[in-house]
């Protein structure tokens, strides 16, 4: 959202249809990962009912990040799935800049 629109409620109606698109393609568990200093975000996650779960930092990023998890279904297996993509997009990232 551009700064001259922020504050306008249009993050959380974003936010809000990509949980509904998710919850209408029967997936299960949302991550979120935004820099742990990008309080506005956060506090957006929060507010859609996401739940800190960890904190860690990338080193090729210069920057601590948070893991946020919103669970829409007590089911485990497309959890399970939604667990192996995000591993599969944090690997690609750092063998992406090389990471060991």
């Amino acid at each position: 959202v551009l700064p001259e629109y922020s504050r306008n409620g249009i993050a959380y109606m974003l936010l809000s249809k990509c949980i509904l698109w998710a919850e209408e393609n029967k997936i299960q568990t949302l991550f979120y990962t935004p820099a742990s200093n990008n309080f506005a975000s956060i506090c957006l996650a929060e507010k859609a009912g996401f739940r800190k779960t960890d904190y860690f930092k990338l080193k090729h990023l210069n920057h601590a990040t948070i893991r946020l998890v919103k669970y829409l279904s007590s089911e485990k297996s497309s959890s399970f799935m939604c667990f192996l993509y995000y591993l599969k997009k944090k690997l690609s990232v750092l063998i992406k800049y090389g990471m060991k």
